[in-house]
């Protein structure tokens, strides 16, 4: 036996009673208008607008005095300063509908005789845009594992993965408690065309699969989480500009990343090839060290009777300038090459962040430039890319010493 919704056992009533009207759909926040038919209303005819399984009057035009009213306090509030009515036609417009506004509707033109005619409308949620994201816990050496899944709890909607113009798997859940969310799993060389599109009866989002960017052989070693945190407590958490952005990098990923720091930073001190004139992440120096270095050569040039001008230039975020290209020059023209040259370049190439706040994660966002913050190797690829800097000043006859940090 077939259990039917009190919508659906109305809607069944008034087909058997050969009535049934017109079906409306529409998303919420939009106006739905359900007509009379009517190019005015007859003289000698009340109308009457009634709501739901309990036939609850909602709006009406009385024929003694022609005055239209709307009572949209019941049956729950759910339709307050929303019902209009058309003096003329009778036709009852709602306004800023909301899914609480689906259900069966029924016009009743009471006369000489009583006709009526019934609406079934459908009020849907505004779909997001579905999110594809790499599992990192599931990275293998020949498939990349994603997911797609949308950001807010919708019903009414379904989830599904496309390949081309082809189905591959959906799911559809009408639980507000529940995330949609469908996993996909595509080889990292795949060519073919990926979608995830989340779609109800008359809307779609579609978000299309990167395969390069979230697809790197292990990209979650790659994928940042960056988490707002306010700089201090006393500052206002209103202001965008109090808070300070900290990457999160897989602790596997900084664990390798130590490996190949201690053999290029050993191989680079060894052949003296790192800036002596910076301070920043090396071992026995400290802003004081850069400090000092200040003042003696301010020192020295006094004792020799010259006069001195002190530069001082801060980068604003230098991390996320880096330049790729020109850092694996450098790389190369300090002896790097071959496959450990390929393992940099791999290293920086198909990096991408995320941004979670209070629980929310964004939309992943591919670097095209920069060096990881928060990373083992950042601050060191860093200082070797200011190394150019360094010796373009001493061109010029100019002294200088380098502090860098990664806040």
């Amino acid at each position: 036996m077939v259990q039917l919704s009190p919508v659906g056992a109305q809607l069944a009533a008034e087909r058997e009673r050969g009535v049934f009207g017109d079906s409306v759909s529409v998303m919420e926040g939009d106006s739905v208008t359900l007509n009379t038919d009517l190019t005015e209303i007859p003289e000698d005819d009340d109308i009457l607008w009634k709501y739901g399984a309990e036939n609850s009057l909602i709006a009406e035009i009385s024929k003694e005095n022609r005055i239209s009213s709307t009572y949209d306090d019941v049956p729950d509030g759910r339709f307050r300063d929303r019902l209009k009515l058309d003096d003329q036609t009778g036709s009852l417009i709602i306004t800023n509908t909301t899914t609480e506004h689906t259900g069966v509707y029924q016009l009743e033109l009471n006369g000489a005789k009583l006709t009526s005619k019934t609406f079934s409308v459908s009020v849907y949620a505004r779909l997001p845009v579905p999110v594809i994201i790499s599992n990192s816990s599931r990275c293998s050496s020949s498939n990349c594992s994603l997911v797609c899944s949308s950001v807010l709890n919708v019903c009414d909607a379904t989830l599904s993965w496309f390949k081309g113009i082809s189905v591959l798997s959906s799911i559809s859940v009408c639980d507000l408690s529940i995330s949609l969310s469908l996993p996909l799993e595509v080889e990292y060389q795949d060519k073919n065309t990926y979608s995830c599109v989340l779609n109800n009866p008359i809307s779609n989002q579609t978000t299309h699969l990167d395969i390069n960017t979230l697809c790197h052989t292990c990209a979650a070693f790659k994928q940042a989480c960056v988490t707002p945190l306010l700089k201090k407590p006393t500052l206002n958490p209103a202001h965008l500009e109090n808070y300070r952005p900290v990457s999160l990098l897989p602790f596997v990923a900084k664990t390798l990343e130590r490996v190949v720091f201690n053999q290029i930073f050993s191989s680079l001190t060894q052949n003296n090839l790192l800036d002596n004139n910076q301070s920043g992440f090396k071992s026995g120096h400290s802003t004081e060290t850069a400090l000092l270095s200040g003042i003696e050569a301010l020192r020295l040039a006094r004792a020799a009777s010259k006069s001195s001008v002190l530069i001082l230039l801060d980068l604003s975020a230098a991390f996320d300038t880096v330049n790729h290209q020109i850092l694996l020059s450098i790389l190369k023209m300090k002896g790097i090459s071959g496959t450990a040259l390929q393992w940099f370049n791999s290293y920086l190439s198909g990096r991408s962040f995320r941004v979670s706040w209070r629980g929310v994660v964004s939309k992943t966002q591919h670097l095209a430039t920069g060096v990881p913050q928060g990373s083992v190797l950042g601050p060191l690829l860093f200082s070797i890319y200011m190394t150019s800097l360094g010796s373009v000043i001493q061109k010029h006859g100019f002294s200088y010493h380098c502090y860098t940090d990664d806040t």
